[in-house]
């Protein structure tokens, strides 16, 4: 890929080249994220300049570059959108976990206050009917003549 003043290229530059393996590898990272990798594409379909032959320059390999550079995005693509779902994923089984455990602990705590208020009832109602048989008085020692008035506003 020859870039130059009578050549330039739209996508390709010092930082996004093809030259030597660790920068191909940053520009494959640069195509594979969809950051301007058409003008990537499109430096590699130009024809060679006219009295360039270089073994850099591979006339008539369009069409594979064409398929390469479509199918490298498209997966690379996929797996990033599938780490994205996973991700998600992971995050809403954690706030399931979580959402479940709090609905355990409010069923814990609402049996917990119902037992309370059944205890607290049964010691009410205890001490009222301990205090009603001692108001009540009488011979039987129950509850029979007592009355209640009902109470006028």
């Amino acid at each position: 890929m020859v870039c130059n003043a009578d050549n330039p290229c739209e996508g390709m530059s010092p930082h996004a080249s093809f030259e030597h393996f660790g920068m191909a590898l940053l520009t494959l990272f640069q195509v594979s994220t969809g950051d301007n990798w058409n003008s990537i594409m499109k430096d590699t379909l130009r024809e060679c300049p006219p009295g360039y032959s270089d073994y850099q320059c591979q006339p008539g390999f369009q069409f594979i570059y064409t398929i390469y550079f479509v199918s490298f995005v498209l997966t690379a693509q996929f797996v990033l959108m599938n780490v994205v779902v996973a991700v998600l994923m992971k995050h809403l089984d954690d706030s399931n976990k979580v959402a479940q455990e709090n609905a355990e602990m409010d069923a814990e705590i609402e049996l917990e206050l119902a037992q309370g208020q059944l205890q607290l009832a049964s010691c009410c109602m205890g001490r009222l009917a301990m205090g009603v048989v001692l108001a009540g008085g009488g011979a039987s020692g129950g509850v029979e003549g007592l009355v209640e008035e009902p109470v006028k506003p």
